[in-house]
């Protein structure tokens, strides 16, 4: 399953969404707008990450009040091998092959 079609259905589905920002900038310099959106309570971030559909990246300071939770979601999921972490040499530094 794709992360884009994993975003849709979990939102699709969901008594309740909610947005928050972090300390810092609430944009990016590309205009996108940094923060997280919680599903029924969860972390999307941390459900796509845990799930293998998404990796943690770009975190720069201040903006990390959830880093270690979603940093531990991508360790599981690298254990496991799901998803992007089940393609050997798929996820690279720089980002995906």
């Amino acid at each position: 399953m794709e992360a884009s079609k994993r975003t849709k259905e979990l939102l699709s589905t969901a008594s309740e969404i909610t947005f928050e920002y972090d300390k810092g900038d609430r944009t990016d310099r590309y205009g996108r707008t940094l923060g997280y959106i919680f599903v029924d309570g969860m972390l999307l971030q941390e459900t796509l990450v845990r799930e293998g559909l998404a990796r943690v990246a770009y975190v720069k300071k201040p903006n990390t009040k959830y880093l270690l939770e979603l940093e531990e979601a991508q360790e599981k999921a690298k254990n496991e091998s799901l998803g992007i972490w089940s393609i050997p040499g798929y996820v690279t530094e720089r980002g995906f092959k």
